[in-house]
């Protein structure tokens, strides 16, 4: 099984990625295209940046982003896993690799989420610190005493957990945990207490944005930190990766739960022996086989049998002596060390039983070797042991061995390909990118979470089909062919007026559902219905039951009220802005008696000339009635009259009385 895993912020160095740009045109290709998706040229830094450059948030995460997945890609047709996982930013690096987000996508979505995470830094200051030598639940213990917020953020090996919080809180479990024996409490140089709940503001902000991103299917299962488990469904990866920000990165039981689907592994070898002292004895080619199972992240436990014979140079019958070795090993792997791809090498140690000649001896072994996958189940290898006897410290011994190593334990119940491990449906043929379950209509859902397992449909409706697109499944949509509202079991309604359009015999006008949809008649016009209007051919009002309203003297003296208070500029009919309201409120009034006729009228005081009086008084009662009619009242209704200085209330010998006969009148005339 190949499995790839992709780094996360701290991974950066300078010089990063400017070997790949100068040897691979796709490289370069992809680092121009970042440099515009981002809007600066982060190329540029990776290549000749200051290791403080690279500390940026902003240009960190893109930096670490574009280096793995640029080398994924120049890797082509050899980056073929079975597997993938990444810690922290790298599971974005990974899902990228792993075809779920296209190149541009996950670029943005990493700079975004950077962005996101130094604002929720400013907003609440934090920090993390590495805690070592001590188990994770005595860690995880102190944190939950401690007053404030500390939680345990990463899990990245036995024995080294990152703890995240407020400062204060981080510093007084540091403190805590000297004293209970950690062999080093490590303040690290971040600038937030990532994986904590102070990423809260961060992590609702990212949600909004994976919500608008588009995500594929995987081309194999990628492990996620907030489980530590493998995934395939676009929505519980979605939801994963959100969580993330606020959950701890579980990248221990990752390794662990990667490595355990073939826990043992067979050699079939031949070997050849070379005494120290003993150069006289010749020793042939002969058959070794070893077996090892898996124990815990780089660490396995084995035992090997090896047979042989050799010639010891004296004469016949006594020159071929048998020798035999049954050795107990523990195996401890290099390869998350060198990073060699297939090249796994190793080192190993125990203790072995010799016999030779009849006698038995006890002796101490070590051994330096290595396997190379060819397969992802079967490989090449070779190893050389150096055995010392413990009673004969003088006898010791180089055994070389070499032949084939081949995986197994992987139990696939159901034959198709996806291990029970990670076989979700184990005891159904299915496909491996649902990680083993079947997909009756090929429609990407797995039956198991298919709601209709025999029509294709769409993940966002649990696969049923949705012929209409408008939300409401086929199966409950009454109108399965017209874009329609939930509310109404997927059916229009084109007029919104509450009724399905196949039950709506006015289905573009809106009505009530007590005449099928329709508007109840209104001869008048008055928003009376007629079945409850008392005057349905004349029009009134909501207030009279459709009946017109009189006129009364307290509403003429109102409106007369209102009218005298209309003030104009001097010796002139335009009306000053202080008198605007008091029109419209004489607005207000007229429209209530929608069916009578009004007259305007213009009076003066008996200062100046008679035939100036007269034509001023015009004008006033003109310019009221044009303010009217731009109000809404309608023009046919009203008429305008002046009356100069004819038409007094009061003597025009005093201010008072003059004050008092300039004015403006509104009488109904029907």
């Amino acid at each position: 099984m190949r499995a790839y895993v992709f780094p996360g912020q701290g991974a950066q160095f300078s010089g990063m990625g400017r070997d790949l740009y100068e040897t691979h045109c796709i490289a370069r290709d992809l680092f121009d295209q970042a440099n515009d998706i981002l809007g600066f040229s982060i190329s540029d830094i990776m290549f000749f940046g200051t290791d403080e450059d690279l500390k940026q948030t902003k240009v960190t995460q893109p930096a670490v982003f574009l280096h793995s997945v640029i080398l994924s890609k120049v890797m082509g047709d050899k980056f073929d896993p079975d597997m993938v996982a990444g810690h922290s930013l790298g599971e974005v690096s990974a899902l990228t690799a792993n075809g779920v987000l296209p190149f541009e996508n996950g670029l943005q979505l990493v700079h975004k989420r950077a962005l996101a995470m130094q604002k929720a830094c400013e907003i609440n200051t934090g920090t993390m610190a590495a805690i070592l030598g001590l188990e994770d639940k005595i860690v995880e213990d102190v944190c939950a005493s401690i007053e404030g917020c500390v939680v345990a953020a990463n899990y990245n090996c036995p024995d080294q957990l990152v703890i995240s919080g407020e400062e204060e809180a981080v510093d007084k479990a540091c403190e805590e945990l000297k004293v209970l024996r950690a062999k080093r409490t490590l303040k690290l140089p971040v600038g937030g207490a990532f994986h904590s709940p102070l990423m809260e503001s961060a992590r609702e902000e990212l949600a909004e944005a994976i919500e608008r991103t588009t995500f594929n299917k995987p081309i194999c299962p990628i492990y996620q930190n907030v489980n530590a488990i493998p995934a395939t469904d676009i929505e519980g990866i979605k939801k994963n990766l959100i969580a993330q920000l606020t959950a701890p990165v579980l990248w221990t039981q990752t390794i662990l739960n990667m490595d355990k689907i073939n826990p043992w592994l067979i050699g079939l070898e031949v070997n050849t022996i070379a005494f120290t002292n003993l150069s006289k004895w010749r020793v042939d080619v002969a058959p070794s086989i070893s077996f090892f199972r898996h124990s815990q992240e780089d660490i396995s436990y084995g035992i090997r049998y090896s047979q042989n014979t050799i010639s010891t140079g004296e004469m016949p019958p006594n020159n071929i002596v048998d020798y035999r070795s049954i050795e107990f090993l523990s195996k401890f792997n290099l390869n998350r060390l060198t990073s060699l791809g297939n090249l796994d090498p190793y080192v190993s140690g125990g203790l072995g039983i010799t016999s030779a000649q009849n006698i038995n001896t006890l002796n101490t072994l070590i051994e330096l070797g290595a396997n190379y996958w060819t397969f992802p189940r079967v490989g090449i290898n070779l190893h050389i042991s150096y055995k010392h006897d413990f009673q004969d410290k003088n006898l010791g011994a180089f055994q070389y061995l070499g032949g084939l190593v081949i995986r197994f334990g992987g139990k696939d119940s159901d034959g198709d390909g996806t291990y029970d491990k990670i076989d979700i449906c184990p005891d159904l043929y299915g496909i491996p990118y649902l990680r083993g379950c079947p997909d009756y209509d090929n429609d990407g859902v797995e039956d198991i979470k298919d709601e209709c397992p025999k029509l294709p449909g769409l993940p966002e409706n649990a696969g049923c089909p949705d012929t209409d697109s408008d939300g409401v499944t086929d199966e409950k949509d009454d109108c399965p062919s017209a874009f329609g509202i939930h509310s109404l079991n997927g059916c229009p309604d084109t007029d919104y007026d509450g009724l399905r359009d196949i039950d709506d015999k006015c289905p573009e006008i809106k009505g009530m559902s007590e005449n099928n949809g329709c508007p109840w008649p209104d001869r008048d016009n008055d928003f009376v219905p007629d079945k409850d209007d008392k005057c349905p051919d004349i029009a009134g009002y909501v207030a009279t039951t459709g009946c017109p309203e009189e006129f009364s003297q307290e509403r003429q003296k109102q409106l007369n009220e209102y009218a005298k208070t209309i003030l104009f500029g001097a010796g002139t009919s335009k009306i000053r802005k202080d008198s605007e309201e008091i029109v419209l409120e004489i607005s207000f009034i007229l429209k209530e008696f929608p069916s009578s006729e009004f007259i305007i009228e213009g009076h003066t005081d008996s200062i100046g000339d008679e035939k100036l009086n007269q034509k001023l008084s015009e004008e006033r009662a003109g310019a009221v009635l044009n303010a009217l009619i731009e109000l809404g009242i309608d023009a046919h209704r009203l008429k305008a009259t002046g009356y100069g200085e004819l038409r007094p209330v009061r003597t025009n010998s005093t201010e008072s009385g003059r004050r008092s006969n300039r004015r403006v009148e509104i009488n109904l005339v029907k």
